[in-house]
């Protein structure tokens, strides 16, 4: 079992991201808006003495089996491939122990 951690800014991705996740048999998971902070900016884009720039992001947490995780990144990568101002970025953690349902 692991733990997806996906991390996106909402360009028209979210309806396929929603897709995908349905595709590889996912039936819930977690959403929440997040604010995702760019350090690594070009100092002539900042205004006012900024060092960073913000923008909102979602993050979505899904509980999935090994397989699943293996194909929401693969499905991920390929997707970046023709969205790629923007990537989805998507980690795994691998789940130790959980409660019984």
């Amino acid at each position: 079992m692991k733990l997806v951690f996906i991390f996106s800014i909402d360009e028209g991705k979210q309806t396929e991201l929603y897709a995908l996740l349905s595709k590889v048999g996912v039936s819930t998971f977690s959403e929440s808006s997040v604010k995702g902070i760019y350090t690594d900016v070009n100092p002539a884009s900042l205004f006012f003495s900024n060092k960073s720039i913000t923008a909102t992001s979602k993050m979505d947490i899904v509980a999935a089996s090994d397989e699943q995780a293996t194909e929401i990144i693969l499905a991920i990568n390929t997707l970046n491939t023709t969205k790629g101002k923007f990537p989805i970025h998507a980690y795994t953690v691998d789940i130790e122990n959980m409660t019984k349902a």
